[in-house]
């Protein structure tokens, strides 16, 4: 089994455990460095975009085998970046009406 893990914010951190990631931790700037060092073993770790900029220098050191997911965050950073892999994934092209 797959061992993931999300770093970042409450609301994020519910959401994701109703879809069954159970392994996650709630972080606030000060903490972000030190919660990471403990969870970078973890095969996929998910990240708010505004956190992951705060540990980006330490996700660059880790192994190519780890996947560190940047999720878009409420000011839209990563959403171009998030709106790609959904079309690669649907093989689609698609246009969001704001």
């Amino acid at each position: 089994m797959v061992k993931i893990c999300f770093i970042g914010d409450a609301l994020t951190a519910s959401g994701l455990n109703l879809v069954g990631i159970k392994d996650t931790h709630i972080v606030t700037k000060e903490n972000i460095g030190e919660i990471f060092e403990k969870e970078k073993n973890k095969e996929i770790i998910i990240i708010p975009n505004k956190l992951y900029q705060l540990v980006k220098d330490k996700v660059k050191k880790l192994p190519s085998t780890s996947i560190v997911v940047a999720l878009p965050d409420e000011n839209g950073v990563g959403e171009d970046k998030a709106m790609k892999m959904i079309e690669e994934a649907i093989g689609r092209s698609i246009t969001l009406k704001k």
